[in-house]
């Protein structure tokens, strides 16, 4: 069985911590005078923003998850999906839509909705996590947020939907929701047929070599090739840099001329996901000048 689950988690913090989170994080012990340590800090969820509002939230549904409603029916089916209890609030269809993240997070570890991100044809979400990511378990636990989010700001059609920037991880499509139409226009609504999970044809990702740069919110493929003189598994130089399997990983078990699929955790992160055939393995970034570990 692909190793990949449990380690979803910590890795998504990795990527928020860097810039947004998706995706787990642990809120953060104080101190108080007399010296012993206090309750974590939990996150305050704001309610709205510019363009969007919360309509509401829970630690329910499935995590790794997106949808989109522009209809009451559609809204009582994305609620349900989101495991959240009673009837929705009320949505202005003539001038908005209904989202739903299913975010994630580990045991302990709050994940905090701050707004809803639209770059050219991608909308996301904007998740804080508070406190100390790696601190956190590797558990995948739901936090579902339903937001409506006003038409005027949405991006042209066909758009996606997504918890982060960069690409859903591997064996975790849904989380990316393809609207193949425009829903800028005042009560224009999506049907069935016009909205799915996942890109309606395979979609490969753009292949590397060594000394390319990596981008920061893509996957990418890379042919990996055995170094004999390393004792130690090493990919690169990518991104100014060699990499390694980070500590506590499953042995490296790919034979030379493997293809992977790289996951970037975002602009000059430290690790990255590399999938093969027969499993997932994080790696973490050799410091600048370093050959073999």
């Amino acid at each position: 069985m692909r190793q990949t689950r449990r380690r979803r988690a910590a890795r998504g913090a990795a990527v928020l911590a860097g810039g947004l989170l998706l995706l787990g994080a642990c809120g953060t012990a104080g101190t108080d005078p007399a010296g012993t340590e206090s309750a974590p800090v939990e996150p305050v969820q704001v309610t709205a923003g510019e363009g969007w509002r919360l309509l509401g939230e829970g630690l329910t549904g499935e995590p790794y998850r997106t949808g989109v409603a522009t209809t009451d029916d559609q809204l009582d089916a994305l609620w349900r999906s989101a495991g959240l209890d009673g009837k929705p609030p009320a949505v202005d269809w003539e001038r908005e839509v209904a989202v739903w993240f299913g975010a994630v997070y580990g045991t302990g570890c709050p994940v905090r909705l701050d707004g809803v991100v639209v770059v050219e044809d991608l909308l996301h979400a904007e998740l804080t996590l508070p406190g100390e990511p790696a601190a956190c378990p590797d558990d995948a636990n739901p936090h579902a947020f339903v937001v409506a989010v006003a038409r005027d700001v949405l991006p042209d059609g066909p758009f996606h939907v997504q918890l982060e920037a960069r690409d859903p991880y591997p064996g975790e499509p849904e989380e990316r929701t393809v609207v193949d139409v425009g829903l800028d226009s005042p009560g224009s609504t999506v049907s069935d047929d016009e909205v799915h999970t996942a890109p309606p044809g395979p979609q490969e990702p753009p292949l590397v070599v060594d000394g390319d740069d990596l981008p920061a919110d893509r996957s990418v493929r890379y042919v990996y090739r055995a170094d004999p003189s390393c004792d130690t598994p090493v990919l690169g130089p990518l991104d100014g840099s060699l990499w390694r399997p980070a500590d506590g990983e499953a042995p490296w078990d790919v034979a030379d001329g493997t293809e992977l699929t790289l996951h970037p955790l975002g602009d000059g992160a430290r690790e990255m996901l590399a999938s093969s055939p027969q499993t997932d393995q994080l790696l973490v970034r050799l410091d600048d000048g370093h050959g073999c570990p």
